[in-house]
């Protein structure tokens, strides 16, 4: 059973807990507003860019044009499959969901893959089955203007990337997106679907807004996912800390009830002695 003094370092220890647990919701809830923010202002803008460009990348596959300046720079998968995860903890189960999901789906016999982010690293080290991917990890969960350009040149050759990524549904509920950053066409689409498409009339000339669209449109995109998946966890986190809160919350009180218990039992024994003492004292 443990002693008084026991409990009461118990009770300072899961304090501690509960104030940074405190502190770190706290900061959350500041980073999601502020993010929130940020990502709501520019949906509409990211929506229609996205179906703008699939509309290109449709057009030109029907008019026969080649989406790479040279041919020869195509990888031979054509397919790169990769997994955003974070570089820190303490998201909950969600960085573990996007790597499974991600190892699930991908032939990499088909696709070449990277996993970004320490975590994810991390947590495939640890399989028995070797995972014959490229790790990539950035300096903070968002990557800098350099290392966006340096991925972006990365992944430039293959005519299809796919992102499994945290996708953000509401502060309390996230899930594993996966998204075509390059919005290639359908393969599957009937001839007679891409027949009823309208014919349209591009200025500059199709090709140089292919090439402005594999670069810039595309650094774009891939930054709003970067985003997206940063709120998702912030709000993972969120979730977390505060169910680390009330949970720290609800031992400290069982703590307490604990320790007035023995100290209940310590004063009564107290009491006895005393008694015992003036019976001895009389006789």
């Amino acid at each position: 059973m443990p002693t008084i003094e026991q409990i009461k370092n118990e009770i300072e220890d899961i304090e501690m807990i509960r104030t940074i647990s405190s502190a770190l919701l706290e900061v959350a809830a500041l980073r999601i507003k502020n993010i929130k923010r940020e990502f709501d202002h520019n949906q509409t803008f990211f929506k229609e860019v996205s179906d703008l460009y699939n509309i290109i990348k449709a057009s030109a596959q029907r008019l026969g044009i080649s989406l790479h300046k040279n041919d020869t720079q195509q990888k031979e998968t054509l397919t790169m499959s990769i997994a955003i995860t974070s570089n820190q903890r303490f998201h909950g189960l969600l960085n573990s969901r996007v790597v499974d999901r991600f190892l699930d789906s991908v032939d990499r016999k088909k696709s070449d893959c990277i996993i970004v982010g320490r975590t994810g690293k991390q947590y495939t080290s640890g399989r028995e089955e070797p995972i014959e991917c490229e790790y990539i990890t950035f300096k903070n969960d968002y990557p800098t203007p350099g290392e966006t350009r340096a991925f972006l040149q990365k992944i430039a050759p293959y005519s299809q990337v796919f992102l499994y990524y945290p996708k953000f549904v509401t502060v309390f509920s996230q899930e594993v997106g996966i998204i075509d950053i390059t919005y290639s066409p359908d393969p599957t689409t009937d001839d007679i679907d891409r027949e009823k498409e309208p014919d349209y009339i591009y200025e500059p000339e199709l090709v140089k807004i292919i090439d402005f669209f594999e670069t810039q449109v595309r650094r774009l995109l891939f930054l709003r996912i970067m985003l997206e998946s940063e709120l998702a966890r912030t709000s993972a986190r969120l979730v977390k800390m505060n169910t680390t809160e009330s949970r720290a919350t609800e031992m400290v009180e069982d703590k307490k009830r604990g320790l007035r218990k023995e100290q209940s039992i310590v004063n009564d024994i107290h009491l006895l002695e005393s008694f015992s003492g003036i019976n001895q004292w009389l006789k």
